[in-house]
């Protein structure tokens, strides 16, 4: 909503975020404090778009949250 209500130029604003797993390189069987590698595939997904057209004084928001590219199993037999 800042970008909306701050600047009379912009109208709408969208917003994408994609975040990736990443962890830790184990380096003599400890934590490296600055190495990591990308931990599968998922990715954390977030949509956020903004809409003033209507007027500042009636802006309206719409947010979409997942999980894209995520893969599971069922390891127990009788219920998958």
């Amino acid at each position: 909503m800042h970008f909306v209500n701050k600047y009379e130029h912009i109208s709408k604003a969208f917003i994408d975020i994609i975040s990736h797993k990443w962890s830790r390189i184990q380096v003599g069987g400890k934590d490296h404090k600055w190495s990591f590698v990308r931990d599968g595939d998922e990715k954390g997904t977030v949509e956020c778009m903004v809409d003033g057209s209507a007027g500042k004084e009636n802006l309206s928001a719409s947010l979409k949250c997942g999980l894209k590219d995520l893969l599971g199993t069922c390891s127990i037999r009788k219920t998958c």
